[in-house]
C-alpha cells in the first residue's frame, strides 16, 4: 500500500457530517449577532438616539380598610 499512512486514518463520514451541522447552526447566529452589535448603537445608522423616558407620576398612598372575618350565616339571622 504506497501512500497511505496506517498512523492517520480517514476522518469517519459522521464526523463531517456532524461538522456540518454544527456550522449551519452556528453561522446565522453569528450573522445574527453581528448585525445586532453593528446597529444597536446606532452609530452605523446614523440616527440619533432615543430619547429617555420621563419619570412616573407620583401617587397618593390610600387608606387601607381592615374588614376582619366576615359574620357567619348563622349569626346574622
Amino acid at each position: 500500500m504506497r501512500g497511505a499512512s496506517p498512523e492517520i486514518p480517514a476522518q469517519p463520514q459522521h464526523y463531517t457530517l456532524t461538522m456540518k451541522k454544527l456550522i449551519q447552526l452556528i453561522a446565522p447566529a453569528g450573522v445574527a449577532l453581528a448585525a445586532l452589535a453593528l446597529t444597536s448603537c446606532g452609530c452605523c445608522t446614523g440616527e440619533a438616539k432615543a430619547p429617555s423616558l420621563r419619570s412616573l407620576p407620583k401617587f397618593k398612598e390610600l387608606p387601607t380598610i381592615d374588614y376582619g372575618d366576615p359574620p357567619s350565616t348563622a349569626e346574622s339571622k
